[in-house]
């Protein structure tokens, strides 16, 4: 966020904050933006790059919705002194708990897979397993959440065994999915085995003339493919396909 605020503030972007999009028309080569505020900005070009951090996967267990179990991070301190579960394996999990454990909360990682995901920030990953090995983090593998109490964490390890682990809070970070239904209301075409958008890599045009797809929702379900240093690549594509588009009508 740092590096993109930034960039807005370098190149003095026009940007409307804290409007959502709601619906997106196109007519006869031209787009219709509308807002939940009631405005609407009209384009000849499109570029949508809405993530995929709104839509976290859930975990599908008893307990989920329990008010101290939150599928989002943001800020440790008030978490100093807590006991707190994080599920997951990846670079979300492992910065939370690194984080968490710094600000002096009481950190248990509990993990499905034997090992965690090799996507994991080689720069963090030593001081993760550092903080493991000594005993400050406390990490099971090849164990799986079965419930959420309202002061505990009922989980099952590999052995069949059941554990119960007292907590006060719980973040699940486990992925996140592009919202794909957004998508489908623009007229965008999805793959239904990937959950991405249909786009020409060469322009990152979608299915759609002149509207365009760009950063870590083009990846899908496979949301590890796309980061800031090959995604930024995709404004760049795509101003240089607008670009050639416009010469081409004029």
């Amino acid at each position: 966020m740092n590096y993109y605020r930034k960039v807005f503030d370098h190149f003095q972007l026009n940007c409307v904050l804290y409007s959502e999009v709601v619906k997106l028309e196109e007519h006869n080569g031209h787009f219709n933006v509308h807002t939940h505020g009631g405005k609407v900005f009209h384009s000849r070009f499109v570029a949508v790059a809405t993530g995929y951090f709104d839509n976290p996967s859930p975990l599908g267990v008893q307990g989920e919705a329990l008010p101290h179990v939150s599928h989002y991070y943001n800020d440790p301190l008030p978490f100093h002194r807590r006991r707190v579960v994080v599920v997951g394996g990846k670079n979300s999990a492992v910065e939370a708990a690194l984080d968490l454990w710094r600000h002096g909360a009481d950190v248990t990682v509990v993990h499905r897979g034997e090992k965690l995901s090799h996507g994991v920030k080689y720069w963090i990953l030593p001081d993760f397993e550092n903080r493991v090995a000594q005993g400050s983090i406390t990490m099971h593998l090849k164990s799986t959440v079965k419930e959420f109490l309202p002061h505990s964490t009922i989980i099952q390890k590999h052995d069949g065994t059941i554990q119960e682990i007292p907590t006060d809070s719980v973040f699940i970070l486990i992925g996140y999915r592009p919202d794909t239904d957004l998508l489908c209301s623009f007229g965008i075409e999805v793959d239904p085995e990937t959950l991405g958008p249909r786009y020409n890599p060469e322009t990152m045009e979608s299915n759609i003339r002149g509207m365009f797809v760009a950063g870590g929702m083009v990846g899908g379900r496979f949301n590890n493919k796309v980061f800031i240093e090959n995604g930024r690549e995709h404004g760049k594509t795509i101003v240089q396909a607008i670009l050639k588009n416009s010469r081409a009508s004029t």
